[in-house]
């Protein structure tokens, strides 16, 4: 995925950032664990039925509630809201906000116990 990223920036002209690197490569690499959480809240939404927009955008928001500590997840989730409503139809939104409440709860529920 390295190499994706570095092909990525040269064509599309942008600077390297650390944090557009982490995420993107850290996505990657757990993308299963990432997919299965957000599959866990679906309800009844196979993940091929979600438009690839919303879960990138979920996949990404996920990320950084889980790993990014110095994010907070109202944070993540009112980006990756903000991303849906100009990349995908206007119905995604009500359901990534859902998805990603949802997954929020159990990760703050998961550090308190």
């Amino acid at each position: 995925m390295a190499d994706i990223y570095e092909t990525a920036k040269t064509v599309r002209e942008f600077e390297d950032d650390p944090y557009i690197r982490e995420v993107v490569l850290g996505v990657a690499e757990r993308k299963d664990r990432l997919d299965d959480l957000i599959e866990k809240f679906s309800h009844g939404w196979k993940r091929n039925r979600i438009s690839p927009v919303s879960m990138a955008i979920m996949e990404m928001a996920v990320y950084e509630m889980l790993y990014r500590e110095d994010i907070p997840s109202a944070v993540s989730i009112n980006e990756a809201i903000e991303l849906v409503k100009t990349y995908d139809e206007e119905n995604a939104r009500a359901f990534v906000n859902g998805i990603l409440n949802a997954v929020s709860k159990e990760i703050e529920a998961s550090h308190e116990g």
